[in-house]
């Protein structure tokens, strides 16, 4: 693709955002640790807390779901604009440009969140606890496995382990920036064997694949549509209607057989259709929309995603601390649990634009360190 179009770049703006928010909604969930299993629940629980997590379920998984995966398609797509064909000065140019926009950013912020803890604590035998903790685990870990450890295998094959870094969210920026290191062997897979490419990723990801690899079948999707000149607008009728029907089936399925923990083949499946047809609709649903994007909503709107991004479990689980303690008393246990999940996504998000505002109007320097202006 020679340069984005005005459409796909439109639907690009007004997708970041909200999406941005979806994740805040989709780690909302995980702060509360609570093991959730919807068909249990439907049985065993009072109507109140299951529908509850059903709605919860709804927003953090369902949709919550299709947000990493869109945010990939999108990064895939943009990397390889302007490659009509493989140009190593390009690429070069392209990792240059990255090192300001991903690399910079996510040393910075795995050692941010370190930086707020040891304020947090502001205790001498605390902060050295918390300081030889992180050194017994290893420096470098902190921008590679520091939590955790998913195992990656082809069915019975182990490959290798992998965990998250410090600042958990931050695994997204770290696997985008490995595979723009390896793009050129994406861009290579795409021309010879794209899709026999993506059935043997696919297969992968169904046969003990983890997130890493899903992020992967994303980003290689969306480097396809870009390298094949297939716009992020290019919406048929016909199939418009399918995928609508496919997403509707598949998310209800998705919906009410939730439970925490690993999923069979078939809910792995389902979760996979879930997923695909969401993001067609998404960006679905953003090319129709009528509404023009203005500068305001670009400078200081659009602009918040990455600090969103970045930042926001460390606002949502002191939030949720707080609202849990307000609401400690509620008679209702079930409006209590929904006001602290709905209320602190809310002040994370408000929280974070007015730091986006004070960062962009007032330190653009600063914000341009944090942020690359993303």
């Amino acid at each position: 693709m020679d340069k984005i179009s005005d459409t796909d770049s439109k639907i690009i703006s007004i997708l970041r955002f909200p999406l941005a928010v979806m994740i805040v909604v989709l780690h909302s969930m995980n702060v509360e640790n609570i093991n959730v299993n919807i068909p249990w629940e439907l049985h065993n629980v009072p109507f109140e807390i299951a529908m509850f997590d059903i709605l919860r379920v709804l927003f953090s998984r369902v949709l919550g779901h299709i947000v990493v995966p869109a945010f990939m398609v999108i990064s895939g797509y943009l990397f390889f604009v302007k490659f009509k064909k493989w140009d190593w000065l390009l690429y070069k140019k392209k990792i240059q440009s990255r090192i300001n926009t991903l690399f910079i950013p996510y040393v910075l912020w795995n050692i941010i969140p370190i930086l707020i803890t040891i304020l947090w604590l502001h205790h001498a035998n605390l902060i050295s606890d918390y300081l030889n903790e992180i050194w017994n685990k290893g420096i470098l870990n902190i921008f590679w496995s520091y939590r955790g450890g998913d195992n990656v295998s082809f069915g019975e094959f182990h490959i290798f382990t992998i965990g998250f870094p410090f600042n958990v969210p931050l695994w997204f920026l770290r696997d985008l920036i490995i595979f723009t290191l390896i793009s050129p062997l994406i861009y290579i897979a795409i021309r010879k064997a794209f899709l026999s490419i993506l059935l043997i990723l696919l297969l992968w990801s169904l046969n003990g694949g983890n997130a890493d690899i899903n992020a992967l079948i994303w980003f290689y999707i969306g480097a396809g549509l870009s390298i094949k000149n297939i716009s992020l607008s290019n919406h048929r009728p016909i199939l418009r209607n399918i995928i609508v029907l496919l997403f509707i089936l598949s998310g209800s399925l998705k919906l009410f057989t939730f439970h925490e923990g690993n999923m069979l083949l078939w809910e792995k499946i389902v979760n996979l259709l879930s997923i695909m047809s969401g993001i067609y609709i998404v960006f679905m649903i953003a090319s129709c929309t009528k509404l023009q994007v203005s500068d305001n909503y670009k400078k200081y709107i659009a602009s918040s995603s990455f600090l969103i991004y970045v930042f926001h479990m460390e606002l949502l689980w002191r939030s949720h601390m707080f609202l849990k303690l307000v609401f400690a008393n509620a008679t209702n246990k079930a409006w209590q649990a929904f006001a602290v999940y709905l209320i602190s996504v809310l002040t994370t998000i408000v929280g974070l634009l007015i730091i986006n505002y004070i960062l962009v109007k007032y330190f653009p320097k600063s914000n341009y360190i944090l942020t690359a202006n993303r």
